[in-house]
């Protein structure tokens, strides 16, 4: 809690040697051992928590054996949410938010050079120093789920929210194989069938955490900013312009391509 282990690269580092048998970890933390689950966070990709969902169904099993490869098992998958904008302005145009600093994840040199080439500027920082970068004026804005936003209370330092959702968050419940090996083999499906029972429920209670928090934000001050048509139009074109070097660069060309096609699946047979 409060970021005690250190932010999630340093805890899926101590998870690897041991330090910590399992984590419930983003996929920022993921990422680190493997930059396919960052396929589900592409901005603007997914619209809402069905195509979310559909598009973890399909993807789970590929990514499952990909982290088994690099020594972890996933007990189930997770979500946090909608990442938003959060920001001292009432104007919630892409020009608005491009003339702040803005947070970005360090240690995650790809992410921070994308957002350059997209004109905005970023300050890499550890999650856990987000709150202090915001108090010394080091950051002016940041981006990340109502439900983080509330927790960490880093809304306070910012006046405005901006309804859009960014991406989701996704994460999953992962162990390392030494701790799994460990279970004796008899009880393994059992607890993964309870791990994933777990994870239901909290993809279910995620959705109401959410809109509660936005809601908490806003008796404590927070006000919502709904971008136009026109700035929405805005924003969507400014990630299909970043879509040619998220592919490959941010995630690989296949797992680009594969996401962008169950999109299209999802969407012709809605």
């Amino acid at each position: 809690p409060g970021g005690v282990a250190g932010d999630e690269p340093a805890v899926m580092k101590k998870l690897g040697i041991n330090n910590y048998h399992a984590a419930l970890i983003t996929s920022h933390g993921l990422s680190s051992i493997s930059r396919s689950t960052r396929v589900f966070t592409i901005p603007l990709m997914l619209r809402n928590d069905e195509e979310v969902k559909l598009a973890m169904d399909a993807l789970s099993e590929d990514l499952e054996a990909k982290l088994a490869e690099r020594g972890y098992v996933i007990l189930t998958w997770a979500y946090a949410g909608w990442v938003s904008f959060f920001v001292p302005t009432p104007d919630p145009s892409v020009e608005s938010i491009q003339k702040l600093k803005l947070f970005t994840w360090a240690g995650d040199p790809d992410t921070a050079e994308l957002w350059d080439m997209a004109g905005f500027t970023v300050v890499p920082l550890p999650a856990t120093d987000l709150l202090t970068g915001l108090k010394t004026n080091l950051i002016d804005a940041f981006d990340t789920t109502p439900i983080y936003a509330l927790t960490s209370q880093a809304f306070r330092q910012t006046e405005y929210m901006i309804d859009m959702h960014w991406a989701p968050l996704t994460g999953a419940l992962v162990v390392n194989k030494k701790t799994w090996a460990k279970i004796p083999e008899e009880l393994r499906p059992r607890l993964k069938a309870s791990a994933l029972k777990f994870g239901q429920r909290l993809r279910e209670e995620t959705r109401k955490m959410e809109a509660d928090a936005i809601e908490s934000m806003k008796k404590r001050g927070l006000v919502i900013v709904t971008p136009t048509a026109e700035q929405l139009k805005e924003w969507h074109e400014l990630a299909l312009d970043a879509y040619p070097k998220i592919r490959g660069r941010f995630v690989s060309a296949e797992d680009f391509d594969r996401i962008s096609e169950i999109v299209k699946e999802i969407r012709e047979g809605s």
